[in-house]
């Protein structure tokens, strides 16, 4: 099956391509020079910072969908990382695909955490015990 895609730069179909906001990301090793590891604190500080919203898509813009929207706002993020910018510097939108590295993170750092205080619980009991 095709699926049409819109590729433009103004953004005007549902299934956009954008360079800028990058919906469309390349993720293999061949096309990335590797900084460092997003640390599992790292990527809970930024979940923890992000302010989700409640919304409805002003009806002049191309992409307009009726009814209550959940989301981010560019312009309300902390990290740079998370926003894409037009050439101009303004926020152009928000970056979801980044945000996944996020939230793995965060994960991680919460799984820790949990194994932690469950070692820690198993050692009370079995101090409690004797």
């Amino acid at each position: 099956a095709t699926v049409p895609v819109t590729v433009s730069e103004g953004g005007t179909g549902l299934l956009t391509y954008n360079a800028t906001v990058g919906t469309c990301t390349v993720s293999t090793l061949a096309a990335k020079t590797l900084d460092a590891r997003l640390t599992p604190r790292e990527g809970f500080d930024m979940v923890m910072a992000m302010q989700p919203w409640r919304y409805h898509m002003k009806k002049d813009l191309p992409t307009y969908q009726p009814g209550e929207q959940i989301g981010f706002v560019a312009e309300f993020t902390d990290d740079e990382a998370l926003v894409a910018r037009n050439p101009d510097g303004t926020a152009a939108g928000f970056r979801y695909e980044q945000y996944t590295a996020a939230l793995t993170a965060a994960f991680q750092y919460l799984k820790a955490h949990n194994d932690n205080l469950r070692t820690e619980i198993e050692s009370l009991k079995r101090k409690v015990a004797r």
